[in-house]
This record gives C-alpha cells, structure tokens and sequence, in this order.
C-alpha cells in the first residue's frame, strides 16, 4: 500500500524463489475459485438461479482454490465481486484414489478442433 492505497503486489516466485514487486495504477486481484478447498463456501455463495445447492458436492479442482486470497483482499479493503459465479458442473464422479475428502472428476470433456 502506498497512499493509503492498494498500489501493486509482492511475491515470490515458486520456481527460482526469488522475490518480485509490481505495481500499477489499478491492481485487480483475479484469485479464481473457491470450489476447491471450501465447499462450505461453495453453499454460501451458490447462485440464487440454481436453487439450494445439492446435499452432496464433490471437489476437483486444487486445494488452494480456497477463498483464503478473497478474505486477505478484503482484509486490506479490496472489493469483492461476482463470489456466486463459479464454474460448478454437475458431471463429476469420486475420485477412485482420493486424496482428499469429497475428491472428484470432471466429466466434462475438453473442447473439441474438430467441426
């Protein structure tokens, strides 16, 4: 923070472990899902449209796709939005070696080039 505003971020980079700083005008924290790590979250957030969300979710995406980096934006005074437009499907079946609990997969299969 700079100005008493959000100004840029700092990490580190997981492959070298070498520290970086960026900054710009406008930061726009793009941290994805919370469909992985918290199904708890999930529910809170479900889309009014799609009625109660269903008694049995399963996860298949990362484990880090928790909502810990949505708490830690709002935490400094950044603006949360759109927390009910996740890419939920309902094509998955459990894992059959979980390694964790609730683990899934997708069936949707990838986008075809042919046709």
């Amino acid at each position: 923070m700079r100005g008493g505003r959000i100004d840029g971020a700092e990490g580190v980079d997981e492959k070298t472990g070498s520290t970086f700083e960026v900054r710009a005008e406008q930061v726009v924290v793009a941290a994805g899902g919370i469909n992985g790590g918290d199904l708890t979250r999930v529910r809170q957030h479900w889309h009014r449209d799609w009625g109660t969300p269903p008694a049995e979710l399963l996860s298949g995406s990362h484990r880090f796709a928790d909502g810990r980096l949505h708490d830690a934006t709002a935490a400094i005074g950044g603006v949360l939005t759109h927390l009910d437009q996740m890419w939920n499907y309902a094509a998955g079946v459990h894992h059959p070696r979980p390694r964790k609990p609730l683990h899934g997969l997708s069936l949707v299969p990838p986008r075809s080039r042919c046709g």
